[in-house]
């Protein structure tokens, strides 16, 4: 059953557009009608990750759920499960439960109240194709407008002020180390006082530099990436003024990314090569800086993260061949620091994105043996 979704991992706005009813005008000035919505299907949704905060793109926005009739007996306590769950294990919005070939008692215990049970009769498979197909463009109608009631509703409550990846300034650290001795009693506690209101201007500049980030991501994830580069300058700015470095590393890959989107698809089918060239030569520069940051602080997930996309764009483009050694050398600093993370699924991830990037590449016998090496890990 889950064949009849997965075909639908990019729908196109124009399909949604019957289903799109928006309660405000749109904070997405600039969105592309013309473009798709693109979703990644995971199978177990988990909430509350601090990956999550700081990369919104990883955060789940919808979820859908699959019941078979003969497997459950009553559809309201297979319903209500879903949404218990829904509720515990993440904060999405937009929900459906997808119930397929239900027996005729209970197509009778059908409640108009919920308002996310969806039930498929038993038709022929094309017809099931069809009528998935209107489900995934309703779906993703219904995911970008909660998109933009995140992006109007967005306040500083509603973005994390500390994280596991919070650096405190050198200086500040220094200011706030008093003197040893009775002399310099008086000084020390002078210079915590200041050390204080230091910190709590810092603390509020970085949260807000932190909501201007949270609002590009999800201008950027409703494919608007002008409206996104808007937000993201101000965060560059008050991420760089608080020393606030993975998040302006973040920041920096965010901006990147729009900066791609916007050249599409003038990039992607060998457009101008001045134009190219110029939007090829911003990334590397972008993530450049991003890779620093990272690893002097020591951030290997985050690092080993950038490379992935930056190899996968360097490969996927037309570059020039000094940009083609270095998606090369990117891919060897993947395969060093893979073996460092501690997670089985982050590694399987890693060598599927190798693999893709031999395979890209033309290297089909070392894209063959990452795949078989993906396979060993996805046993274990």
């Amino acid at each position: 059953l889950c064949e009849l979704l997965l075909p639908h991992t990019a729908v196109p706005l124009q399909d949604a557009a019957s289903f799109y009813q928006p309660q405000q005008k749109s904070p997405f000035v600039h969105l592309r009608r013309h473009g798709q919505l693109r979703f990644r299907f995971v199978r177990h949704a988990q909430g509350g990750l601090a990956l999550e905060e700081l990369m919104l793109h990883r955060k789940t926005f919808g979820v859908i759920g699959i019941c078979v009739g003969s497997a459950i007996e009553e559809i309201g306590a297979a319903y209500e499960g879903f949404m218990e769950d829904c509720r515990t294990r993440t904060d999405s919005r937009v929900l459906r439960c997808l119930v397929f070939d239900p027996e005729d008692s209970q197509l009778s215990q059908d409640d108009s109240k919920r308002k996310n049970l969806i039930t498929f009769p038993r038709k022929p498979w094309p017809e099931l194709q069809y009528h998935a197909s209107t489900i995934m463009q309703d779906f993703a109608a219904a995911v970008l407008m909660d998109l933009e009631q995140r992006v109007l509703n967005a306040n500083l409550s509603s973005t994390v002020m500390s994280s596991s990846f919070d650096i405190a300034p050198a200086s500040l650290v220094a200011s706030m180390q008093g003197g040893k001795g009775p002399q310099q009693q008086d000084t020390a506690e002078a210079a915590m006082d200041k050390a204080r209101e230091m910190a709590k201007v810092l603390s509020k500049k970085r949260h807000l530099g932190r909501l201007q980030k949270a609002i590009a991501d999800l201008c950027l994830l409703a494919g608007s990436p002008t409206d996104a580069l808007s937000h993201y300058n101000t965060a560059q700015d008050l991420a760089r003024a608080t020393y606030d470095q993975v998040w302006l590393g973040a920041i920096l890959e965010g901006m990147a990314c729009a900066a791609v989107l916007q050249a599409q698809p003038a990039l992607s089918e060998g457009g101008d090569p001045d134009f190219t060239g110029a939007v090829v030569q911003d990334v590397l520069e972008l993530y450049r800086e991003a890779l620093e940051l990272y690893r002097r602080h020591g951030f290997k997930q985050l690092e080993m993260q950038a490379l992935m996309k930056l190899t996968s764009f360097l490969v996927e483009v037309p570059v020039p061949p000094e940009h083609a050694r270095l998606a090369k050398q990117h891919l060897q600093d993947m395969i060093f620091l893979v073996q460092a993370l501690p997670d089985s699924r982050e590694k399987l991830r890693v060598y599927l994105e190798i693999a893709a990037v031999y395979q890209v590449s033309g290297q089909r016998r070392k894209a063959a043996l990452w795949l078989y090496k993906a396979v060993l890990i996805s046993r274990e």
